[in-house]
């Protein structure tokens, strides 16, 4: 079996960083050094994990698609918290940015990513931990495909079970944005975990 052949199953992104980016107590001060005419791509945890309804009524509308802005802006990734393992691989799911999210083999083309709402995103991803750990075969070579490179670590039945009883809890987002949008976001319930100028 090749990775083509998960296209229609996987919908699951992995970074190669552990869930404790996003759990971490302390993490550098960027704050003072984001400048409002710059664009960035950055790191946000949010200080305790969200569920879906408080994601859209806080940061919903950095996936408004209709908002003109002059580069490219918006979530790539979004982090699920799927064990109580800070030291677990990071899973997520994509956001409106096709970024960061397995496979390029989807079926999904970007602009079905682009419109699509996140209780469907919620229902890949969960769907895609079903289906790995329904299939050890498939599981074996998807981890061996070396895309992430610590998969062969993800306990994907443990996951899966964490999700079913703990629900979605949004650890954060990696997001393109302007600085001016990030110095809107309020520093008292998010932290930046990272931060890059976007050139």
């Amino acid at each position: 079996m090749t990775l083509d052949n998960y296209s229609d199953k996987l919908h699951i992104g992995g970074l190669t960083c552990a869930q404790s980016i996003f759990i971490a107590d302390e993490t550098q001060n960027y704050w003072p050094s984001i400048s409002s005419d710059l664009q960035y791509i950055v790191w946000v945890k949010f200080k305790t994990p969200i569920e879906r309804r408080v994601f859209l009524e806080k940061y919903g509308w950095i996936l408004d698609n209709n908002i003109s802005r002059p580069k490219r802006c918006g979530i790539s990734w979004i982090p699920i918290q799927t064990s109580d393992n800070p030291d677990d691989v990071c899973l997520g799911m994509a956001g409106n940015l096709s970024f960061h999210h397995l496979s390029q083999y989807s079926i999904f083309s970007e602009k079905d990513l682009y419109n699509m709402d996140l209780l469907e995103r919620e229902m890949l991803f969960d769907n895609s931990i079903k289906f790995l750990l329904e299939n050890p075969r498939e599981t074996d070579l998807f981890v061996n495909t070396g895309l992430w490179a610590n998969a062969d670590a993800i306990d994907f039945i443990s996951r899966y079970e964490y999700i079913q009883n703990n629900g979605f809890q949004y650890l954060g987002f990696v997001a393109y944005m302007n600085g001016s949008d990030i110095l809107n976001l309020e520093s008292d319930l998010v932290d930046i975990v990272d931060l890059k100028e976007d050139n």
